[in-house]
């Protein structure tokens, strides 16, 4: 009923999902991709938007995560090439994260990420969505910065939509760069109507007027808490994570103090696969390994990676590659029967004759044509005398 308890920048920070309302293509095939989710990150008191992120995940702790993550750092990497009129303004850790109650939220990774800034998580009540106002305001006017190409409609009555498919023409890097624009030269410059002020206004007061803002002692550190972890085998071949693997020669150092093949907790970047983290099960420190094939997974996504091993499957099953697998496999499992059954045909005396028989006779044997009776040359019988030397055509020699 007091409204939202939240007397400068950087108290309080609400985090939400949604997909928007905009159909994308592929930036070099040009077919149409689908409704990106974007999660927003806003300051409560300012309304500044402090993080995004922008990916066709769903709506799970791999998103919250990377936008808080971008909410708390500085975020000159990021528009320095963007041709922006203004800086980002927004970094640092708040004092509170208001969430709402999806699974991704509960999270223990998302708890210990928290733990880790020394910051506070406040659930929502659930289906009360007004307790977190900020952010969905500002997620309603980003979805009005979208072009109309592409566009979804809401369905109305006896009225027939256009598919958002056939108008696409907005790639996924273009939408990327404009809502990026939106968010940094144009959402903080539009004026509240109630409150009279702007958000670039305040926030960039609230930075100037107060103390410093705290930042992660590593990010490094936080990179690692925030990855999704798994039990896996490390074994001589290092570790095998979705069918890529990951190995080194710290790894194998490791092995050799710990045992040949251990289980121990393993830690991905569900955006980047190019390497992982390897816990050590004695000292709880972490070791970083990276891919075997780097041509491969350096910028690969987990979504990506699973998205071409279907693309795949899809050319094998084209290919009949299972029919034509399981054909040889009963093919050789015949010929072994075939052969099973003649083997034992076989006299004993018959395989003491059979000694000298090996793989490269038989098998040139097998390819060597049989010779006929019309391919033999008929011998030419030579006599004793034809073979003698007349004299006459021997050579003298004079000695001295």
């Amino acid at each position: 009923m007091e409204g939202i308890d939240a007397a400068r920048v950087l108290a309080r920070y609400e985090i939400d999902h949604t997909i928007l309302d905009i159909v994308v293509v592929h930036d070099v095939t040009g077919l149409p991709m689908g409704r990106p989710t974007i999660t927003v990150v806003v300051d409560s008191y300012s309304g500044y938007i402090a993080g995004l992120y922008i990916s066709f995940w769903s709506a799970g702790l791999a998103s919250a995560l990377s936008a808080f993550k971008v909410a708390i750092r500085p975020k000159d990497f990021l528009t320095e090439h963007a041709g922006l009129l203004h800086r980002w303004l927004a970094f640092g850790i708040p004092d509170l994260m208001v969430v709402d109650n999806g699974l991704e939220f509960h999270s223990r990774h998302f708890h210990a990420a928290a733990w880790h800034l020394a910051t506070d998580v406040l659930h929502c009540a659930v289906r009360q969505p007004w307790l977190k106002p900020t952010v969905e305001r500002t997620i309603g006017e980003i979805n009005g910065y979208l072009p109309a190409a592409g566009r979804v409609e809401k369905p109305l009555n006896n009225y027939l939509p256009e598919r958002p498919e056939k108008n696409a023409c907005i790639t996924f890097g273009a939408l990327c760069m404009g809502v990026l624009k939106a968010v940094v030269d144009v959402h903080p410059f539009e004026v509240n109507e109630r409150r009279l002020d702007r958000a670039y206004d305040l926030y960039s007061e609230g930075l100037a007027t107060q103390l410093a803002p705290r930042l992660a002692s590593s990010f490094n550190e936080l990179d690692i808490i925030m990855a999704s972890a798994k039990t896996l085998t490390v074994g001589n071949e290092g570790v095998v994570k979705d069918y890529l693997r990951y190995n080194s020669r710290e790894l194998q150092d490791l092995r050799r103090r710990v045992g040949l093949t251990f289980r121990t907790e393993v830690k991905v970047n569900p955006e980047n696969l190019h390497h992982v983290w390897v816990q050590d099960p004695r000292q709880k420190t972490w070791l970083q390994v990276p891919s075997c094939h780097p041509e491969y997974t350096e910028g690969l996504s987990v979504v990506q990676h699973k998205a071409i091993r279907a693309v795949k499957k899809k050319e094998l099953t084209l290919r009949n590659a299972a029919e034509t697998l399981t054909r040889g496999r009963l093919e050789l499992m015949d010929m072994w029967g075939g052969a099973i059954r003649s083997g034992k045909r076989v006299k004993s005396a018959f395989l003491k004759a059979a000694e000298g028989f090996t793989s490269t006779s038989t098998l040139g044997a097998a390819s060597r044509k049989p010779e006929t009776a019309d391919a033999v040359t008929p011998l030419i019988p030579v006599t004793k005398a034809e073979l003698m030397t007349l004299p006459k055509e021997m050579e003298t020699y004079a000695f001295e």
